[in-house]
């Protein structure tokens, strides 16, 4: 079970770099679905991760098909449901002390926060 959570995130990654944010979002939800069963906080914090950032990505290119589908148009929504899952991978990697994985987080919630307009949590966030 647990290489069919990794699959469904790795599938993510791709459908992301090829801009089909909506075939990402459900690999990355789907990973998260399979992963309640097994428990693995890595795989959690990286599908809250992927997560965050497909949601960043569709408020900051403005996808209106992903955000009329996910959010009835509502960029402010969108980036509020990213913050939420970029919080939530920034926990869990601090708990499980992965670093790299951490500094990852800390700049996508960085980035979610500029588009939010606060400038002075992101910088902060930035420089974690």
């Amino acid at each position: 079970m647990p290489g069919i959570v990794a699959i469904l995130n790795n599938m993510s990654v791709s459908y992301t770099k090829l801009n089909k944010l909506d075939s990402a979002y459900f690999c990355a939800s789907n990973a998260l679905k399979v992963n309640q069963q097994i428990q693995s906080l890595p795989d959690k914090a990286f599908s809250f991760y992927l997560i965050a950032d497909i949601f960043k990505q569709a408020a900051e290119i403005n996808n209106t098909f992903f955000l009329n589908d996910n959010f009835k148009g509502n960029t402010n929504k969108c980036l509020a449901q990213a913050k939420l899952y970029a919080d939530s991978s920034v926990q869990l990697y601090a708990n499980i002390k992965n670093k790299e994985n951490l500094a990852k987080a800390y700049k996508v919630l960085s980035e979610i926060q500029r588009l939010l307009g606060d400038s002075d949590a992101a910088l902060e966030n930035y420089i974690n």
